[in-house]
Order: structure tokens, then C-alpha cells, then sequence
């Protein structure tokens, strides 16, 4: 039998690139992770259709209530748009926090913020939302 796994148990952490320890986004509310690789399609007279695959490219996009005061494991606002605007390569993990609910979900790697966007609207809480585009190479091994 199929058991689902449920978003509230899959996280987002990150941290500045090879340091300090991963912090878990603030008040996270949505988490959207994209793997595109371009194809190319090459027709031929005599010997059919060939297909060129390239190198993956991945990005991950999310959601956040802002936090006056995010803790101390947490990211906030501040941080994204700090890490957007100074270029800072970060690194992140995308993983399954109820080992308990199948096999494990982990995915990792580095990228840098290169969307950030505050929204305050009437009668609604404070939120912002971000992208990050990944760079080099996906690690989508499980890990315990």
C-alpha cells in the first residue's frame, strides 16, 4: 500500500556556502523544486531522429511568512535579500524529516538567490517569497 508523503515533513535549509551550520527557512509555506535539462533534436534524411541531452539545471522556489523575530536556526527575510544582493553562494538540502513515511527524499547543492520578493498586504500577514538558482552539479543521493 502507497503511503504519501506529506509537505509539512519535507525542509529547506540552507547556509553561506561550506560553512556554519543549515538553518531551516523561516515560517516556510510553500516549497517548489524544478529540474529542467534542454533537449535537442537532431532530423536526418537516412538515419531517423537523434535526441542531445544536456547537463540538468535545477532551482528552488518558496513561500515564507516574515518573521520579526526568526530564531536562531532560522533564515529570514533580511538573510535572502542580504545573500541576494551581495552575490553570496549558499548551499541547501531539500530533505524528508520523517524517516518513519518511506524512502528518504534528499536532494543538495549550491546556488545563489536571484529573486526575492516582500509582500504586505491589507489584512494579511507580512510574506515574502524567493528563488534560488542552482549551480553546478545536483547531489540527489539519500542519506541518512
Amino acid at each position: 500500500m502507497a503511503t504519501a508523503l506529506q509537505g509539512s515533513d519535507v525542509s529547506f535549509t540552507v547556509r553561506v556556502a561550506d560553512t556554519g551550520t543549515f538553518k531551516t527557512m523561516v515560517c516556510e509555506d510553500t516549497l517548489t523544486f524544478d529540474v529542467t535539462s534542454d533537449i535537442t533534436t537532431t532530423k536526418t534524411k537516412t538515419c531517423g531522429t537523434f535526441k542531445g541531452v544536456g547537463t540538468p539545471d535545477f532551482k528552488a522556489n518558496g513561500s515564507a511568512v516574515f518573521s520579526t523575530a526568526p530564531g536562531g536556526s532560522e533564515v529570514s527575510y533580511d538573510e535572502v535579500l542580504g545573500w541576494q544582493l551581495a552575490g553570496t553562494k549558499v548551499e541547501f538540502i531539500i530533505a524528508n524529516t520523517n524517516s518513519t513515511v518511506g524512502d528518504l527524499i534528499r536532494m543538495s547543492g549550491y546556488g545563489y538567490f536571484s529573486q526575492s520578493q516582500f509582500i504586505a498586504n491589507d489584512s494579511d500577514v507580512s510574506k515574502f517569497t524567493w528563488t534560488l538558482e542552482g549551480t553546478g552539479t545536483l547531489n540527489d543521493t539519500e542519506s541518512t
